[in-house]
């Protein structure tokens, strides 16, 4: 399937995700964090092409063409459970993510370290977003029951229904377009971030930290994976977590 530059431009943004994308006619797309080294699989970039196309299904980006993929999945499948996702949870948050926040969040990466961004709202106060050294944070946790160093803290104009606190991998939201975003959040663990300049809506799982599912919390010392889209795994994390306290 030949497409214009223009096209395989959008697309080319999110190679470093998966080398193989959805697309369902007539123009949209869908690319699963869960490629190459499985690292962002808390993360799906859903958009539009400018180009309109006839056929649906999973392909690969080669020289100028999308070639056809013999996926192990079944794409539709895939997409349905997705869309259940939405479907089964309630929004409990929205909020603005400015551009300029976004980008002094991700440079914690680089200035300060950083690994995580909590995004929270706490005693009915505004919603924030703090970065934060999550190896620090839990070594000095563990060893000495100190409070979290906070890299950066920033207040969210937004509203929501009830307390909450949700987890983003930063290297993760550097692989999203640099750009504000309106955010909402469900109470399954599903951000879903709708780019107010370019085309794109981003999906992201609530990334809690480590094994703090599987271990007490005084056994935490490495940080593990994110969530996979799995809204029952989800829920269960989320009593794990409430246990530990």
């Amino acid at each position: 399937m030949r497409l214009s530059k223009r096209s395989l431009a959008v697309l080319g943004r999110f190679k470093s995700l998966n080398d193989e994308l959805i697309l369902l006619a007539p123009r949209r797309f869908f690319v699963f964090g869960e490629g190459k080294d499985g690292i962002h699989r808390g993360l799906v970039v859903e958009g539009s092409l400018p180009d309109r196309f006839a056929d649906s299904g999973v392909y690969k980006v080669g020289s100028g063409e999308l070639q056809p993929v013999q996926a192990k999945y079944d794409f539709k499948r895939k997409l349905q459970f997705f869309d259940d996702l939405y479907a089964n949870a309630a929004r409990i948050a929205q909020f603005t993510l400015a551009a300029d926040t976004l980008k002094a969040l991700i440079a914690a990466t680089k200035d300060a370290n950083g690994t995580h961004v909590r995004i929270y709202r706490r005693h009915g106060e505004a919603i924030k977003a703090r970065a934060f050294d999550a190896r620090k944070y839990f070594d000095e946790l563990i060893a000495e029951h100190s409070p979290a160093e906070n890299i950066g803290e920033h207040e969210l104009a937004g509203q929501a229904d009830r307390d909450f606190f949700v987890y983003l991998k930063l290297s993760t939201l550097k692989r999203i377009p640099l750009q504000g975003y309106s955010v909402t959040v469900f109470d399954n663990g599903l951000l879903e971030l709708a780019g107010t300049d370019i085309d794109v809506v981003c999906h992201m799982r609530d990334q809690r930290l480590g094994q703090a599912f599987e271990q007490q919390l005084e056994q935490l010392r490495t940080l593990g994976s994110v969530l996979s889209l799995d809204p029952r795994r989800a829920q269960e994390a989320r009593r794990k977590m409430k246990a530990l306290g």
